[in-house]
């Protein structure tokens, strides 16, 4: 067996000691580093017997018997070092055996460097986390109205459950931060929360995003590839923001990752196991699209387990003056008093029907409390619009009892609307109110002669 020159000057380059013997057991070559592992030349062992010179090398044996034996400590006088075997196998026949050695205090070296780096990938992984987790619980979330507070219930309740969830509602009515305190209310809490928006990113990107790709999957690919978001969220949940506006052909693909729990990279073809939790938003119908054939039935159905509606603010007027508090809130941290409501204001808040939700009605409270003189906000402090409106209506004149009852009887006739017009209903009715099954049977005459 010869070694070309340049293979000699290559392992004599390396820190690690190589000592090789061909099928007879006969050295033919030992490298510099492994000269000073056994304090010998190489002229004096190259053309010997291994056997002859250490008699209880193990070298020979593992060509013999064709298996690798590593991590094998050994002394040489003062050395300590770590020595690992390997046969040298050539078209399926072994031709001789190889012996790699590396000094212990290099060994421990290289070790602590590995545990040092793996101690920083730990910190990192657990950074990562960090930035990715959910924020939002439900108690961060306002709800008082009937409709919200049946809504938190449901919410709450599913959360525990394993099981996918779509989330419809206009923009701005808090679908991520439902998103969010579900994702935290659920056993996958201490794991990622990973949102994409569907309609921020073009399609070919998008694809690369959630499903990742491998080396040399398209021109500019990462070097080893990328694992997508899909895998980024394993353990934890997977928030599709505007998932109407996936690409038709992309839908097929997330779709079977839900039912086979599985994901294949862009260019690869391994089936890469993930455990995610999917929760899908719409701001749009859905079924609607269905019926135009740009949104795929098997995947809204796949989707849609578990479905909740967030109604529009202007449906549950009973969290607007509890949210404009709610947002007030860093403004009396700020100033270290409370920050008070005028009448006038209060009634153009409930005026008003904020087509821009919850994001509209924290702009205007944001708007107020930096025009505000003292510690109160008054309708000359908020946003044009609902000055406006407030002018033109009747709420300044309006009799006060007239609207006590308006207000009862579209309150009254909300709850029957989610609990049921049954006497079962009705009794869960009077006591989501607050009233006795006798006062809201004596309301709902009252209403019945009003009509």
């Amino acid at each position: 067996m010869e070694l070309s020159t340049f293979l000699i000057a290559a392992l004599n380059s390396i820190d690690d000691g190589f000592l090789m013997i061909d099928r007879a057991g006969r050295i033919v070559f030992a490298s510099r580093a492994y000269e000073q592992l056994i304090g010998l030349r190489s002229e004096q062992i190259v053309g010997r017997l291994l056997l002859e010179m250490r008699p209880g090398a193990r070298l020979k044996n593992v060509m013999d018997q064709g298996q690798k034996q590593k991590y094998i400590k050994r002394v040489e006088g003062a050395q300590e070092y770590v020595t690992s075997l390997y046969p040298i196998v050539h078209e399926g026949e072994i031709i001789g055996g190889v012996s790699v050695g590396a000094l212990l205090k290099h060994a421990l070296e290289n070790s602590e460097m590995v545990s040092k780096y793996k101690h920083k990938i730990s910190e990192l992984t657990r950074t990562i986390k960090d930035i990715q987790r959910a924020s939002i619980t439900f108690d961060n979330i306002v709800a008082k109205d009937l409709s919200s507070l049946s809504l938190q219930y449901l919410a709450k309740k599913v959360a525990r459950k394993n099981i996918d969830i779509l989330i419809t509602g206009e923009s701005g009515t808090g679908k991520e931060m439902y998103a969010q305190a579900i994702h935290n209310a659920s056993e996958r809490r201490e794991e990622s929360f990973i949102a994409v928006n569907c309609a921020a990113l073009q399609n070919n990107l998008l694809e690369s995003e959630l499903f990742g790709y491998e080396e040399g999957a398209f021109t500019g690919a990462r070097k080893g590839g990328k694992a997508g978001l899909f895998e980024a969220a394993e353990g934890g949940t997977m928030f599709l923001d505007e998932i109407s506006e996936l690409p038709y052909d992309l839908q097929a693909k997330v779709l079977r990752v839900l039912q086979e729990k599985t994901v294949r990279r862009v260019g690869g073809t391994k089936e890469i196991p993930v455990n995610v939790r999917v929760i899908a938003a719409s701001n749009v119908d859905l079924e609607s699209r269905i019926a135009k054939g740009i949104f795929r039935e098997d995947l809204y159905y796949r989707i849609a387990v578990f479905p909740i509606e967030i109604l529009p603010l202007r449906k549950r007027p009973d969290d607007i003056l509890p949210m404009a508090g709610y947002f007030l809130r860093n403004y009396e941290t700020q100033l270290g008093r409370r920050i008070d409501i005028s009448e006038e204001a209060r009634k153009a808040l409930l005026l008003y029907e904020w087509p821009g939700n919850i994001r509209e009605l924290k702009n205007a409270i944001d708007f107020a409390a930096t025009l505000m003189n003292g510690f109160e906000i008054t309708l000359e402090d908020l946003p044009q619009r609902l000055q406006n409106l407030y002018a033109q209506s009747d709420v300044k004149v309006s009799n006060l009892k007239v609207k006590v009852k308006a207000f009862e009887k579209k309150q009254i006739l909300h709850a029957i609307d989610i609990y049921g017009d049954t006497l079962e209903g009705k009794k869960q009715a009077a006591e989501a109110l607050g009233i006795s099954l006798t006062s809201l049977y004596g309301k709902l005459q009252d209403k019945a002669s009003d009509d």
